[in-house]
């Protein structure tokens, strides 16, 4: 927290052999320092209200009580004590502003400010954070561990609240990384600052709070994706695991045709028919063409989800290898024409 350092005054004795005054200071309850001895020389008098002060070289804790003694002195004797007891509340921080806040690392959002100081003043900070909306209520504050400084203005400001000059003070800008927040996509969040001084809190929250949108993450290529085929009509069930994305809305497939080392090109995405959140599923029909006599042809499948419009990254390629059967044998060394039963597999194509 931030420290003071006191200024004592007091009346100027009548006495012309006073070489100077004793002072000595102690905190609540402990016992006192030693007597340090100031000369009438070093004292900021003034003769008009025989009067003095003089900035005490000890700083002081907020919202702590100190006892300060003053004695005079003369070459021969001591005078009297008198005692003053002081408890500094420290004056309340001005508002930090203006706030700003932006997504970064996709997850995480990252708060701007400014303040105004005398460049003495250990500031600490809090945030809290809510929904947009009026019927929202903001979480409890939380201390910013990790703020840093991002500049300094070189000018000065002459701050006046009410009728009140604050003096002129040093803008400093600060930033700090929140993470770890539970944030929702496709919500709108407000962020408030406050500085801190020792126990005392800035007098007011911004009035226009910072406010950042969550976007939706691209959903990831479905795990698990896999095909199987009916041989009896050459139905594809394409089957992947559930993302446990609640914000999907549905999911989309793409096919090509493939022979031998040839391929037409991807066949434009595909929405699948009441797909949602929860599919794990979907059947195609496949693509046949004769060789040879015999139908048959390669088939390769993707699939991706969807939110709204936000399309998702494509999976991994599955082809389905189609043949017609007939009376004939299956597929030998012997007999390359033969009929063998269609079956899909995961290709290691690049494309």
């Amino acid at each position: 927290g931030y420290h003071y350092v006191p200024t004592l005054q007091w009346s100027l004795g009548s006495n012309s052999e006073i070489s100077g005054y004793d002072i000595r200071i102690k905190k609540g309850d402990e016992i006192f320092e030693n007597w340090k001895f100031i000369s009438i020389n070093d004292l900021n008098s003034d003769s008009a209200s025989h009067s003095t002060d003089i900035l005490v070289d000890h700083l002081l804790e907020p919202s702590e009580d100190y006892t300060f003694e003053v004695r005079s002195v003369t070459p021969l004797i001591k005078g009297q004590i008198s005692e003053v007891t002081v408890n500094h509340t420290p004056r309340q921080p001005l508002m930090p502003q203006p706030v700003s806040a932006k997504l970064v690392e996709g997850k995480n959002i990252k708060l701007s400010w400014a303040d105004y100081t005398n460049g003495a003043a250990p500031y600490d900070y809090e945030y809290r954070i809510k929904k947009a909306g009026k019927e929202e209520e903001f979480s409890a504050w939380t201390e910013i561990e990790d703020s840093f400084e991002d500049g300094t203005d070189r000018a000065t400001y002459r701050l006046v609240r009410g009728a009140y000059l604050l003096g002129l003070r040093t803008r400093l800008t600060h930033s700090a990384i929140i993470d770890d927040l539970e944030l929702e996509p496709d919500t709108t969040y407000e962020l408030e600052v406050r500085a801190l001084l020792g126990s005392s809190l800035a007098s007011y929250p911004p009035v226009n709070p910072a406010s950042v949108t969550i976007p939706h993450q691209t959903p990831a290529g479905p795990a698990g994706f896999n095909a199987s085929v009916d041989s009896s009509n050459h139905l594809v069930t394409l089957s992947w695991d559930d993302p446990l994305n609640k914000y999907i809305t549905g999911y989309e497939y793409r096919m090509r045709t493939v022979n031998g080392p040839f391929s037409i090109p991807w066949t434009n995405w595909t929405s699948m028919s009441g797909s949602n959140a929860k599919t794990t599923s979907h059947t195609v029909q496949g693509k046949l063409r004769i060789v040879d006599g015999l139908y048959h042809f390669e088939n390769e499948f993707q699939v991706r989800a969807v939110i709204d419009n936000l399309k998702g990254n494509s999976s991994v390629t599955w082809t389905c290898w189609l043949t017609e059967m007939s009376p004939g044998p299956y597929i030998t060394p012997s007999n390359p024409h033969g009929a063998a039963p269609s079956y899909c597999y995961l290709t290691s194509r690049g494309y």
